[in-house]
């Protein structure tokens, strides 16, 4: 969690069960809901349970998470709707953090996204820093078997992938 909020993440919500139907979770978010190409990640118990992007802007992005409920059984949404509503059952809180004030460099004109960039890199640092509490709720940055990917391994195929594919 302090990693967290040492590069730059900051709490603008949370999650809540709704008060018209224990099944149902609500967001409540300060500030960016508004904005797109976000990181953000959902903290409970001062640990980093899940790490994402927006593509859309960030309240229509929690919204996905709220309709989870009625999402097909092997989405994200659907997934992630789960890990939350336990949690809060469990009396626990589940923060929104998102990491804001990056700035957007351009390449050449073209708009360079820093959330694309640094997300798989985030979700495989926090994933192997809490694998013996259970790890992270992303299956992004995880091997089939659920285990940590080692960033040597996505270092060595992103080499070979720049070998091959440019020649």
């Amino acid at each position: 969690m302090e990693k967290l909020t040492e590069i730059g993440f900051e709490k603008v919500g949370n999650w809540e069960i709704s008060k018209k139907d224990t099944s149902v979770i609500e967001h409540t978010i300060s500030s960016h809901s508004d904005r797109t190409d976000l990181i953000y990640a959902f903290v409970s118990d001062n640990q980093v349970k899940y790490i994402g992007m927006t593509d859309s802007t960030l309240h229509t992005r929690m919204g996905l998470y709220k309709s989870g409920k009625n999402a097909s059984a092997g989405s994200t949404n659907k997934k992630v709707y789960v890990e939350i509503l336990s949690l809060l059952n469990s009396q626990k809180k589940v923060d929104i953090y998102v990491l804001s004030n990056v700035a957007l460099p351009t390449y050449k004109g073209f708009r360079v996204s820093i959330a694309s960039g640094i997300e798989l890199s985030l979700i495989e640092h926090f994933q192997n820093t809490t694998k013996e509490i259970g790890g992270l709720w992303n299956k992004r940055g995880t091997s089939s078997k659920g285990t940590p990917k080692s960033p040597k391994s996505e270092t060595s195929k992103r080499d070979s992938i720049s070998e091959n594919s440019f020649c």
